[in-house]
């Protein structure tokens, strides 16, 4: 009786509670306005509002008064017909919808495109278009840009000449090469205080003033779009709210962070040699990358079964692996070849892409690749079966190579519209292996794919490809550094390259200046290809004692960068951060392409330039301790010209950090 009253009084407690929480919040959050009169519109939060006129044509988002979004002139959206370009400039039926509206934009000859925008309580704007023309091939958006106007984004960004993709233009569309483009994501954020994602995967282009810095021009290859807009007052805002969709990254285990080793080919022979010689040499090593081949079959790919020749026993070895505290990471792809025990099954179910005979790669030894149609769910759960084969021996995770050459040029099983799903192929392709992953390893495994789109980020660690063992500014380290900084600003914090490069002549000095900047990134591996298989002991004893640094380095560093996921995984705040993220206000540092925060507490200066003695570096507003002289204080901002020898990172502290970064207890050379 006495405990029945309890639980009474208990639920009338619980109950009123609930109400005053539930009161508190409705006075927080204010309903949304909506007002249509005579060609006009708004929505309204009481803080961020939509304005909408027809004569003439305009759209602008303010934010408190301030506009963050606006279209340019009268031009606002333009439709392609293949043959016609025409402008929608005029607009009729305008309607009053929950929480927002409605209208008709009208062009010449009677083309017409259906407009409806809507605002939630939480301040998310949603656009949607379509253009009612018959035979519509695209649709362009034209938005207003300011003098002083920076942009950043688009998942791993290559061939643009800085971070900030002001003066850029974009292609959005996957493609193979040195580096592979194939992690594009339709998603920016302004420093004018919005962020827009444009859902849809068809080829798309984003021109950031390239032709006129007044305007920015989004044009997809698309009869509809529908897009996400948010507001905030920095970047720190607007990120969340992107992932609170797609999406946040994950925390991947404790080992993932320590260095890590991976050979292009060979056998157990060559994967032993390397551990023992790492551990020989007091070397922290958290896991081994199998390459292809290490399956069975004539291209080396097939059923996640391990070679019998190549790697016999592969549960016992594995274990023997795991008993000297190192992991293991096999190759994986997005296709069979017809000598899997698997094919004929996938052939009579119509689960590769255009069915029987149609490859997208050509013909590599005298095998066609047939890709796999992730779209089919029945053949998604089918080849998660397949990837269990090797995850059930033990296997700690995947390293996905392909998914960015999905052919255009046939119809699918299941109906999609392949140049939709050559974009969005990756995203399927992930999403089968991270739930594969996820039946039998729990939490516990590494996934790093090479290919990507939205909302992958929330599986992945990511990998970007092949790249140039050089210094060139497109394929080689540079690209590393503005890749990964923009990558990390499109929800991607666990982003790490092949420190090196994967060519097979990398020179002493691109390997160490790649292992320095490496080892700020959120996965630290090493490729062993062509001449340097054995790397990091390819060179001399001066590299060997250089990379025992900084792994060790790196291995002290776990703690922080554990941290720094919780972090990621919480809010969406990027591990490796373009010093924009922290001073959105210091002109100085949108330009600043080859300089970051690693976490909360590290800026990082890599020197990316073959033969450099010395490296400018700019230290913004705060004060910092320099990593390497703990007795050196610099109040910023100011700028700086270091010393930097091959064997040194500028790397400061910014003072007050949580943690110490202690500097590890391996000797470095003098000079």
């Amino acid at each position: 009786m006495f405990q029945h009253k309890i639980s009474r009084y208990l639920l009338i407690f619980l109950a009123l509670s609930l109400s005053v929480m539930s009161n508190l919040y409705a006075k927080n959050k204010k309903p949304v306005q909506v007002n249509v009169w005579s060609g006009h519109a708004t929505i309204s939060n009481g803080k961020i509002q939509v304005r909408y006129s027809s004569h003439p044509l305009q759209f602008e988002v303010k934010n408190n008064d301030k506009t963050v979004f606006k279209s340019t002139g009268q031009a606002f959206l333009a439709a392609n017909t293949g043959t016609n370009h025409y402008s929608l400039t005029g607009t009729n039926h305008l309607h009053r919808l929950y929480q927002g509206f409605s209208s008709q934009l009208i062009g010449p000859n009677g083309h017409t495109a259906d407009l409806q925008v809507t605002m939630d309580k939480q301040g998310q704007i949603r656009i949607k278009i379509h253009s009612e023309a018959s035979g519509t091939k695209g649709l362009t958006i034209h938005l207003f840009q300011g003098s002083d106007e920076h942009y950043y984004g688009l998942g791993d960004v290559w061939h643009t000449k800085h971070v900030d993709l002001k003066g850029s233009k974009i292609t959005l569309w996957d493609s193979s090469g040195t580096p592979d483009e194939c992690n594009w994501v339709p998603f920016y954020m302004s420093t004018a205080g919005y962020g827009l994602f444009i859902d849809n995967s068809y080829r798309g282009s984003i021109n950031f003033g390239k032709i006129n810095p007044h305007k920015t021009t989004i044009y997809f290859n698309s009869s509809s779009l529908s897009m996400y807009l948010w507001v905030g007052n920095t970047m720190k805002d607007i990120l969340p709210q992107y992932l609170n969709l797609t999406g946040y990254p994950p925390i991947p285990p404790k080992w993932t962070f320590l260095p890590q080793k991976w050979r292009d080919a060979g056998d157990w022979k060559d994967v032993f040699q390397d551990v023992h010689m790492m551990k020989a040499h007091d070397m922290p090593l958290g896991a081994v990358w199998l390459d292809r081949p290490w399956m069975r079959g004539g291209y080396g790919s097939d059923d996640f079964i391990f070679d019998k020749k190549r790697y016999p026993d592969p549960k016992k070895r594995i274990q023997q692996l795991h008993n000297m505290g190192v992991h293991v990471i096999v190759w994986g792809c997005d296709f069979l070849t017809k000598d899997s025990k698997y094919y004929k099954e996938g052939k009579k179910n119509h689960y590769f892409v255009g069915g029987f005979g149609v490859h997208n790669e050509g013909v590599q030894n005298g095998l066609q690749r047939h890709i796999i149609d992730f779209a089919n769910p029945a053949a998604r759960k089918w080849f998660e079966g397949i990837i269990k084969n090797a995850l059930k021996l033990g296997v700690d995770g995947i390293k996905l190579d392909r998914g960015q050459n999905y052919p255009v040029n046939v119809t699918p099983p299941s109906g999609r519209d392949p140049k939709a799903m050559h974009n969005y192929h990756a995203y399927l392709m992930d999403k089968t292996y991270a739930k594969a992953l996820q039946a039998v390893r729990g939490n516990d495994y590494q996934f790093t794919p090479r290919a990507g789109w939205a909302g992958t980020q929330r599986w992945s660690m990511k990998w970007p490809g092949d790249l140039k063992s050089d210094f060139s500014h497109d394929q080689g380290l540079p690209a590393v550094i503005r890749a990964q900084s923009d990558a990390g600003l499109t929800g991607f914090a666990l982003w790490g390259s092949d420190i090196g490069g994967y060519s097979s002549k990398e020179s002493k000095e691109v390997f160490l200046r790649w292992l320095e900047a490496g080892t700020f990134s959120a996965m630290m591996e090493i490729p062993g290809k062509g001449n340097h298989k054995q790397a990091p002991f390819s060179w001399d004893k001066q590299t060997v004692q250089i990379y025992k640094f900084y792994a060790h380095l790196r291995k002290n560093l776990v703690p922080y960068l554990v941290d720094m996921a919780q972090k990621a995984h919480r809010k969406g705040t990027p591990i490796v951060r373009p010093l924009v993220w922290n001073w959105p206000n210091d002109p100085k540092v949108n330009s600043l392409d080859y300089e970051y925060m690693f976490g909360n507490d590290l800026l990082v200066a890599p020197v990316v330039h073959k033969g450099k003695k010395t490296r400018q570096v700019y230290l913004p507003k705060g004060r910092w301790v320099d990593f390497w002289n703990r007795n050196r204080t610099i109040q910023g901002p100011k700028t700086l010209i270091e010393h930097v020898p091959l064997w040194k990172i500028p790397l400061f502290i910014r003072q007050g950090a949580k943690y110490q970064f202690k500097r590890p207890k391996v000797q470095l050379p003098k000079n």
